[in-house]
């Protein structure tokens, strides 16, 4: 049988998770982190024609499980068809009770050469679908069928929020590998061999062309690396449509909440004293916390803008004080006028290198892109502060 020649394949899966869940328990600390795996491994070998199972599973981050009513999720699973074949009647959701019901339709992902199917679990009567320690949420199974090797990843495209406790969007990849099977030979034989021809030289194969992350992610842009480090470290992701926009703008309640997942997630002790800020919501951990910290203090009419544009100053004032450092020194003029609430934190971001490889227009008093936004992040990540 004859095989293609090694193929370097893709496999992605865009996670789009619209949860909302009602936790079963009261302590709201916890945080949950969704992982894939290939045959139960994140590294797996098989071979051309054979199948093997792909499951998305929960887990908290003390490695226990905790029953919740979810009342909706939707997974849209993409794959590079001519090396892949999706067995679509293999798809389940682990241990949902009569009032989920799961739903399967084709979609388009836009990838040349590529197939999307939504796979989703809706409560028609808005009751919820319970999950009973949900170890695995969904499954699937994929058959093999071009030798090679590729990494399966599972990538959050949309924010999503366990009340109750925090989704992590932790991302990880699963290396597929398709090796074709040795052949056995007795190793006393002494049956004289057939002289083979010599086998041509392989053809140049093309180079591989990079697939830009999103689809308004040009490959070679000056945010790219920094929209990958985001997505990756599950700060924050796209807003669907594999569209990342770059040029839209960020609002208060979602830097914090940001900021909040670049630190891990830390409990707060109370809930945020700000009249527009309701407990229960996807913001409300990151706002306390922050506010309990000195990180953020509102507009100091007990009003905190949950859904204002984050300006330059407020974004940079806001990372200073996470960082928990004190300077002083010549304020850049670079970026116009600075209030004076701002001055020591934009003089210090100057400094530490906060601004290095930032493009686009920059102003003090008008919102960061979200590209500026991804970029200041993976420039804090540099710095190393935690």
């Amino acid at each position: 049988m004859k095989y293609k020649k090694l193929i370097s394949l893709a496999i992605a899966i865009a996670l789009v998770l619209a949860l909302s869940v009602a936790a079963l328990a009261a302590d709201t600390s916890q945080s949950y982190d969704f992982r894939l795996r290939a045959g139960g491994q994140e590294a797996l070998t098989v071979e051309p024609g054979e199948t093997f199972d792909v499951t998305v599973e929960l887990s908290r981050t003390d490695e226990s499980v905790r029953d919740f009513t979810m009342y909706a999720a939707t997974y849209v699973l993409w794959y590079d068809a001519e090396f892949f074949e999706l067995d679509e009647g293999s798809i389940t959701f682990g241990q949902t009770d009569d009032r989920g019901v799961l739903y399967i339709e084709n979609t388009d992902v836009g990838r040349d050469g590529w197939k999307g199917i939504t796979v989703s679990v809706k409560s028609p009567t808005f009751e919820g679908a319970e999950w009973t320690n949900p170890s695995t949420l969904l499954s699937f199974n994929i058959k093999a069928e071009t030798i090679g090797a590729s990494a399966i990843q599972c990538r959050s495209a949309a924010m999503s929020t366990i009340y109750g406790g925090a989704y992590s969007e932790e991302h990880n990849n699963v290396i597929v590998t398709v090796e074709k099977p040795e052949s056995n030979t007795s190793s006393g034989s002494t049956t004289p061999t057939t002289p083979t021809t010599p086998t041509p030289p392989p053809k140049p194969t093309t180079p591989e062309v990079k697939q830009p992350l999103y689809a308004d992610v040009p490959v070679g842009s000056w945010y790219e690396d920094a929209v990958k480090y985001v997505t990756d470290a599950g700060l924050f992701n796209g807003v669907g449509d594999n569209k990342f926009d770059p040029d839209g703008t960020m609002n208060r309640a979602m830097f914090v909440t940001v900021l909040h997942r670049y630190a891990k997630l830390p409990a707060a002790k109370a809930a945020a004293d700000f009249t527009d800020v309701r407990t229960g919501q996807w913001y409300s951990e990151a706002i306390a916390w922050a506010s309990e910290n000195g990180i953020v203090n509102g507009y100091g009419d007990g009003v905190f803008g949950l859904i204002d544009d984050i300006t330059l100053e407020q974004m940079i004032t806001v990372i200073y004080r996470y960082c928990g450092v004190s300077a002083k020194g010549s304020v850049p003029t670079a970026y116009g006028a600075v209030s004076d609430w701002a001055e020591d934190a934009m003089s210090w971001a100057s400094a530490a290198g906060l601004f290095d490889g930032v493009g686009g227009t920059l102003t003090a008093g008008k919102p960061a892109s979200r590209a500026q936004v991804a970029a200041f992040m993976a420039n804090l990540n540099e710095l190393d502060i935690k």
